[in-house]
């Protein structure tokens, strides 16, 4: 049997590309036991397969470079058990972080395909009894399309830094009382996200409770701020029935530039708190 064996030669024995053996020669994790001066051609010998393929099962289990490095060093039966206990720590937090992005996602999942199939009910009005919600605020006033750009990413970037906002975040805006009864229909708009009654702890002091209760609901395809015939279609009906505003309305994005690129197709519900009769 071959006692040496060329780069290319040792790739096909490991399935390790060239490219990445030559990777390991230069960071001086793993060098070939020859490289002739003439030719600087590279050569390996048998019982350095066995190191390549382990490196190569290391990696597999995501094992970084520096890892590696103390793994190969003067191992002993003590020092192997500490590493890849640490690993297999690191892994069960991996793990974990999946399944809460798991859980966002299928959320998000369910949130996106229950108000897509609820368009057949925009421009009606629905009497609804909601149960309690939380959200986190900062209080920001919104004016325009790019002021709710930069209050969404201060909001998801509180919620999680390494969930991707698409699928944590539910955004929107409280409508204060005050300006719905003065008919200021293309007011303010104060940020808002959405999070997970599992979640509510996190986040104490931006959390707002959004209490349970009887709204008046409906919604609307478009931007933002094409919410004034939408909440005009709310308080006309509230005043044709005699029905109390009691409280800051809530205005959900339920489907935004995240999902699709055509205004039309944009989802908002508005919720507006009534007392009960």
């Amino acid at each position: 049997m071959k006692k040496t064996f060329s780069i290319s030669e040792m790739s096909h024995i490991t399935d390790i590309p060239i490219n990445t053996l030559k990777h390991y020669d230069r960071i001086g994790l793993f060098k070939p036991a020859i490289v002739k001066p003439d030719s600087l051609y590279r050569y390996y010998t048998l019982d350095q397969i066995y190191t390549l393929i382990l490196i190569k099962d290391l990696r597999g289990i995501n094992m970084s470079i520096q890892d590696i490095r103390d793994y190969l060093d003067k191992r002993n039966v003590s020092k192997s058990l500490d590493i890849l206990e640490r690993k297999l720590t690191e892994t069960e937090a991996e793990l974990e972080a999946l399944k809460k992005r798991r859980y966002y996602l299928q959320s998000k999942l369910n949130t996106l395909k229950t108000s897509n199939s609820l368009r057949y009910e925009i421009n009606e009005v629905v009497k609804k009894v909601l149960p309690d919600r939380w959200v986190i605020s900062y209080g920001v006033c919104i004016k325009d399309n790019d002021d709710k750009y930069f209050a969404s990413r201060q909001l998801e970037k509180s919620i999680t830094d390494a969930t991707p906002g698409i699928i944590c975040c539910t955004h929107g805006a409280f409508i204060p009382r005050e300006e719905l009864e003065r008919g200021e229909l293309k007011g303010s708009a104060i940020a808002f996200a959405l999070i997970h009654t599992k979640d509510n702890d996190d986040y104490s002091e931006i959390q707002r409770t959004i209490p349970g209760g009887h709204y008046l609901c409906s919604y609307y395809a478009g931007r933002m701020f094409d919410r004034e015939d939408c909440l005009r279609r709310l308080l006309s009906y509230m005043r044709e029935n005699n029905i109390t505003l009691a409280g800051d309305a809530l205005q959900i994005n339920y489907i935004d530039d995240n999902i699709t690129d055509c205004d039309n197709e944009f989802l908002y519900e508005i919720q507006i708190p009534v007392a009960p009769r």
